[in-house]
């Protein structure tokens, strides 16, 4: 009888064999983690529809007014006054945002009255340049959406027709509590409303140190730190961390650098697309 010859990989096939898959990986790996992210653009994108939506039955149901950023009782903040619209808490959340969907620690473990849902998004509220005083004793003439009442100010919503050009307007835009938290901040929960809002003033303004309200500003630094840089208070989280998604007065929502959406607001003001005002 004869024993039948065996055969095997050698060791240089192997070596090849593990080298071609390394670079299959290398290859598939980005892929996978840009599909991925792609996925998570895509429902931050649908949460800020839905929120459109929530926001625009409640003017319907309130005289075309838009709902209040916050009032003196946080309970009465603008995600609270949409939730009636709304079908699960989830839509404020973006997905990149991990503060916002893991467990909550430091100030909120301790303060669990002003916790509530968290949020990923903040309303428009800018109260126009350089009135920065949210003490009641400045101009603080409130030309956002939803401005923030002050001690000697008369809470007014602001109705649809206010808003000159809808389409070219921020209602809503990304402010995670990741990058809140990460700059010393408290994040943001419907429980402590100014988090959820955008009222312009600048770093060392009275809110600065637990809830910053930048909105960009293209004439700063790219690289300076949260909420300092060109982006202001808006997050940006997609697109390798340079696009943001916004909410428009028309409903849409697109992805933009958030420098772009105020290149220069001393000598490009009409394109100062939180300034509701503007003709």
């Amino acid at each position: 009888m004869t024993r039948g010859n065996k055969f095997g990989f050698t060791l240089i096939e192997l070596l090849v064999v593990i080298a071609i898959i390394a670079i299959l990986a290398a290859i598939l790996f980005p892929v996978f983690a840009q599909v991925r992210e792609k996925a998570r653009q895509s429902s931050c994108t649908s949460n800020l529809k839905q929120l459109g939506l929530a926001l625009f039955q409640y003017t319907q149901d309130y005289d075309e007014n838009y709902p209040q950023a916050a009032y003196d009782n946080w309970g009465t903040s603008w995600p609270v006054l949409v939730s009636p619209y709304v079908k699960t808490y989830a839509v404020y959340r973006c997905p990149d945002d991990s503060a916002a969907n893991g467990p909550w620690n430091g100030f909120w473990a301790t303060n669990p009255a002003w916790t509530g849902v968290s949020i990923s998004y903040g309303i428009n509220s800018y109260s126009g340049p350089g009135n920065n005083d949210d003490s009641g004793n400045g101009p603080f003439t409130c030309v956002g959406i939803a401005p923030w009442p002050t001690p000697n100010y008369t809470p007014k919503s602001r109705t649809i027709a206010f808003v000159n050009r809808p389409s070219d307007t921020i209602a809503l835009a990304e402010k995670h509590s990741t990058d809140m938290q990460s700059g010393g901040r408290w994040g943001i929960q419907s429980g402590f409303a100014p988090g959820s809002m955008f009222l312009g003033m600048d770093a060392g303004s009275s809110w600065d140190g637990t809830s910053p309200q930048e909105i960009p500003n293209g004439t700063r630094s790219g690289s300076a730190p949260y909420p300092t840089s060109s982006n202001g208070a808006v997050t940006a989280a997609h697109g390798g961390k340079a696009l943001s998604n916004f909410l428009f007065c028309d409903g849409h929502v697109k992805s933009m650098h958030p420098a772009d959406t105020d290149p220069d607001p001393i000598k490009k003001p009409e394109s100062n697309m939180w300034d509701a005002s503007r003709p």
